[in-house]
């Protein structure tokens, strides 16, 4: 790939992002999207033509990027949910407790 043909290095970056997103690796995806959403200002300012094979293959870049994110959110809320519910049956717990600790150790 030469990156000087418009679109190859928005590809280029795009490509990059999945490969961070597959890795989990968090700095690197804010960073990546940040040189991408650049790239996609200066193509959209200089109003540049993408071949048909090279917009297919940023689709399809995309759709994978976004089924990660995707699968990423998931997860987050899978997450959430089980330190609420951990959360509240610790609360639970204490609440019923009606010695002090002091009484506890005897």
């Amino acid at each position: 790939m030469r990156p000087n043909i418009p679109g190859e290095k928005l590809l280029l970056l795009s490509l990059s992002l999945e490969d961070a997103l597959s890795r989990g690796a968090w700095e690197e995806i804010n960073a990546t999207l940040a040189q991408r959403e650049a790239e996609l200002t200066v193509l959209e300012t200089h109003e540049a033509k993408l071949g048909e094979e090279l917009f297919n293959k940023l689709l399809a870049v995309d759709a994978r990027i976004l089924a990660a994110l995707e699968g990423h959110r998931e997860d987050a809320a899978k997450d959430l949910k089980k330190n609420v519910v951990v959360r509240s049956a610790q609360r639970a717990y204490h609440r019923g407790s009606t010695k002090s600790n002091y009484d506890l150790a005897g």
